[in-house]
């Protein structure tokens, strides 16, 4: 509902987005329009929407200054908030840019926590007018208010502070025994709805809650990652180990590659009408010995003698080598390929649109074992790292869904 106000909004404006103080009338006319907020909500939200876009304008300044320093590297990785810029690993970068990091922040003025041993630094953006109350800083009031029912606290109690720092990365998250005790208690809260999971709240509570908090939004629904932490996508999970193979979801909306396995297999069935394998392979259920098989084959008959002739004798040939050739362009399959080569293309088409979509690259999963909700460890998704042999070992499709070792592709310590 958010989007399409948002939507309805700026396509209404002529620059396409806010650029004077008439925009936000608009604003304020749509969200009149939808009937479903008070008149002091609609001011609340109109004010809140001039601080973020306010405060766009500066981060998007200042990031742009940061690339420019000495030292930041061809593509240094940068993500922005509504108020704040994160940079990733920065205490590894090179000492160059580190100092003129430190010197541009205190020339220009700008909070950070510069000062820490944190893995990234973040950069508060001062807003240059109106009250900086209005900038979001996160946080869900309906997780909120599951936390308090979940603790046994009244609507206007506070909600417990975090005891400790907790930098999101790759690894074992290893908590205090109060902040382990509070999610334990949150773990299985899931506000009564079937797309949210267990742990999304405690995790929820474990970042928004530090202090400072780590801004943590709120994206369930559709397919979109659970929350944003800090500026990073976060994926939560609830298996019994962190080393079993965990659901990354169904690929039903990946249309062409659908298509492309339906092709390979497809021409593996015909194959063994001619063999003593009558195996039939499923579109909801494979892993990588039945790719290689269909590989195995489909080479079989398109390195086969006279297939130009069968082509123009018989158009169901024509029909099969056209799919072949169209198979090999999609997947960049050059001559000379092997099987394996063929069914880690495949495998790995689907396992990239699936990460890119949710929770994307250098995004999180972070997963909570339901023996003991502390015992937490987050996976940072690194698509480039994944070898073909790694990733043909530890993926698999079962039930139309993909199912993956995290700690077999992106586990560490």
């Amino acid at each position: 509902m958010i989007d399409k106000i948002i939507n309805e909004w700026t396509y209404q404006l002529d620059a396409g987005y806010p650029t004077k103080e008439s925009d936000y009338e608009i604003l304020r006319s749509v969200l009149t329009e939808t009937n479903m907020l008070s008149e002091k909500e609609i001011d609340n939200t109109v004010r809140q929407a001039q601080g973020i876009f306010e405060a766009d304008q500066d981060t998007n300044r200042i990031s742009s200054d940061i690339r420019a320093l000495p030292g930041a590297g061809r593509n240094p990785i940068y993500v922005s908030t509504d108020s704040q810029i994160i940079i990733n690993n920065f205490n590894k970068r090179s000492k160059e840019f580190k100092l003129a990091v430190a010197e541009y922040l205190s020339d220009n003025n700008i909070e950070s926590d510069i000062g820490n041993d944190f893995r990234d630094l973040t950069i508060d953006i001062n807003v240059p007018t109106g009250n900086s109350d209005s900038v979001f800083k996160g946080g869900s009031p309906d997780y909120d208010a599951a936390i308090r029912s979940r603790l046994g606290l009244d609507p206007t109690d506070p909600i417990p502070q975090v005891t400790q720092n907790y930098i999101l990365d790759a690894g074992p998250i290893n908590l205090d025994p109060e902040d382990a005790n509070i999610v334990r208690i949150l773990w299985p809260e899931n506000l009564n709805s079937s797309i949210i999971g267990k742990g999304e709240v405690s995790i929820y509570w474990l970042y928004q809650y530090q202090n400072p908090p780590k801004k943590t939004i709120d994206l369930r629904g559709d397919d979109n990652p659970d929350l944003n932490i800090a500026g990073s996508n976060v994926e939560v999970k609830s298996y019994k180990s962190h080393k079993e193979r965990i659901s990354l979801g169904r690929f039903g909306k990946f249309k062409e590659s659908i298509r492309m396995i339906s092709i390979l297999f497809g021409i593996q069935t015909l194959t063994n009408l001619f063999t003593e394998d009558r195996k039939v392979y499923s579109l909801n259920s494979f892993n990588s010995k039945d790719l290689i098989a269909s590989f195995d084959s489909l080479q079989s008959l398109d390195s086969i003698q006279g297939k130009q002739e069968l082509m123009v004798q018989f158009p169901i040939f024509k029909t099969m080598y056209d799919q072949i050739t169209e198979l090999k362009s999609q997947l960049n399959l050059q001559d000379g390929y092997t099987a394996i080569e063929g069914a880690a293309a495949i495998m790995r088409r689907l396992l990239f649109e699936k990460f890119k979509i949710k929770p994307g690259n250098n995004g999180y999963i972070i997963n909570l074992t339901p023996k003991d909700p502390s015992n937490i460890y987050a996976f940072e998704v690194d698509l480039e790292s994944i070898d073909d042999e790694t990733m043909l070992a530890n993926v698999t499709i079962n039930g139309a869904s993909i199912e993956v070792n995290y700690n077999a592709l992106f586990g560490k310590g």
